[in-house]
Order: C-alpha cells, then sequence, then structure tokens
C-alpha cells in the first residue's frame, strides 16, 4: 500500500534526522571515532618508523583502522537509546523495520565519512601508501562501509537487550550495588523502612550482644 510506504519511509526518515541531530550536540561518537582513528594512525607511523612496508600490509592495516574505529563507535548507536530512556518512545512511534533503518543510514553515512578521513590521514602520512586504482578502491571502501554498519547496527541491538536484561536482573542497593528501578528486587523493602528509630537501636544492641 502507497500511504503504508510512505508512512515507513518517513519514520525511517524521521529517526535519521534524530540521530543526526542528536550527534550534531552531543558529538560523542564522532570525537571517539576521531580520537581513536589518531591514536591508532600514531602507533601505527611509530611502528613503522623508517621502513619500506608493502602495499599489501598497509592496505590490511588500513582495514584494521577501520574495522575497530567502526565497532567501537556504531556499535552505541541503540546503547544510547537505553541510556536516554527513548527506546520505548522509539517502539511506540516507529516501527523496528523504520527503526533499523534509520539508525543504518545514519552509521553508514558515519563509517564512510571516517573512511574517507582515515584515507586521507594515510595517504598524506604513509608515503608507501599508493592507490592502483580509484575505481575498485572507492567501490571497496563503499561496499565495506554498508557491510560494517549493517553489523555493527545489529551488534548494537544486541548490546542494548542485553544490558536491559542484566539491569533488570541486578539486585537492589546492598554493599554499594545499585538496583534498576526495573528490577524485581527493588519492590523487596528495607529491613528500616516502617521502624522508629528506638527500635532499630534496640535490633542493633541485640545484633552487638549476639
Amino acid at each position: 500500500m502507497p500511504s503504508e510506504r510512505t508512512s515507513v519511509l518517513r519514520s525511517t526518515a524521521a529517526v535519521l534526522k534524530k540521530d543526526f541531530a542528536s550527534e550534531l550536540r552531543t558529538r560523542y561518537a564522532v570525537n571517539a571515532l576521531v580520537m581513536f582513528v589518531v591514536t591508532t594512525l600514531s602507533i601505527i607511523l611509530f611502528a613503522l618508523g623508517g621502513e619500506n612496508v608493502s602495499t599489501e600490509i598497509l592496505a590490511g592495516l588500513l582495514w584494521i583502522i577501520i574495522f575497530f574505529a567502526a565497532m567501537s563507535g556504531l556499535s552505541r548507536t541503540f546503547v544510547s537509546e537505553e541510556e536516554r530512556g527513548t527506546t520505548m518512545t522509539l517502539q511506540l512511534l516507529a516501527r523496528p523495520s523504520s527503526v533499523y533503518f534509520g539508525k543504518l543510514g545514519f552509521n553508514v553515512a558515519l563509517i564512510l565519512s571516517l573512511s574517507l578521513f582515515i584515507v586521507v590521514l594515510y595517504l598524506i602520512f604513509i608515503s608507501n601508501f599508493v592507490v592502483r586504482s580509484y575505481d575498485i578502491f572507492i567501490t571497496t571502501l563503499l561496499l565495506g562501509g554498508v557491510g560494517l554498519a549493517s553489523a555493527s547496527t545489529v551488534i548494537a541491538a544486541i548490546i542494548a537487550k542485553a544490558m536491559v536484561v542484566f539491569t533488570s536482573a541486578v539486585p537492589p542497593r546492598r554493599n554499594g550495588i545499585k538496583a534498576s528501578p526495573y528490577s524485581p528486587f527493588s519492590k523487596i523493602p528495607s529491613p528500616t523502612i516502617g521502624r522508629s528509630p528506638s527500635q532499630l537501636l534496640t535490633s542493633t544492641k541485640k545484633k552487638t550482644e549476639i
């Protein structure tokens, strides 16, 4: 149905726009990815020194940087929703497919921008890195970026779901451990609730005597 497809497209576009607006406001993923790339590239340059390394090894190092940067930054797509408490709102206002494709579009744009940034740094600081065929190179970056974005989006959803299950299973605050308000253990009343100070003092004396 055209109206249903239009609704799905609008929901997907709304999720994508929300993620871009949130990232422009917080810049969490961008800052983390840029810091990771700069640090990793600095370590590679320090390790290589003045040695002549083959193009195949440099290409492998390039994909290692792209892969770990994607896994470290893009996997927080759904986790950030859980931290802000907006997951339920997304479930009520948009379909699961709209949420997924909206998050996927954001991750694709982010990973492609990151890949372009890494390639530029590679060409500037590593003299042995040579692109023999730009057509194949760009196609590989596009397909690899879409694949990494798809995998990281699914992984982010799994991580966010695991965090919810783990948080709901944490017992209430005992010895410095804080419970989630959604935990079934949080309904357990504290032994000090409903007791007067004199009763608490008496119970404390009895425990001390024992």
